[in-house]
């Protein structure tokens, strides 16, 4: 990934795409009728998006290390211990 912004956020606040694609044959007709392959498949783990956001993080907050605290994000479940080792 290329560094491409240099951004001063004191917060991070995003709903990405996060239900492994596997997953995705298990949504209610609710859920597909109304949001988009795209805005709901975060590829085969879930993390695609969500690891360039962690990644990026640096670059778009005033913070050199991520915090905790800088990153609120919408996950599956299966996602926040794998987060908290990236953090």
């Amino acid at each position: 990934n290329e560094k491409m912004y240099k951004f001063e956020f004191d917060v991070v606040v995003s709903n990405p795409p996060y239900i492994p694609s596997l997953d995705m044959l298990t949504l209610t007709r609710d859920v597909v009728q109304y949001e988009s392959r795209e805005a709901l498949c975060g590829g085969h783990d879930g993390l695609d998006v969500i690891r360039d956001i962690v990644d990026r993080m640096p670059e778009w907050t005033n913070n050199a290390e991520i915090d905790i605290g800088d990153l609120f994000m919408e996950v599956d479940t299966s996602h926040p211990n794998i987060l908290k080792k990236w953090l």
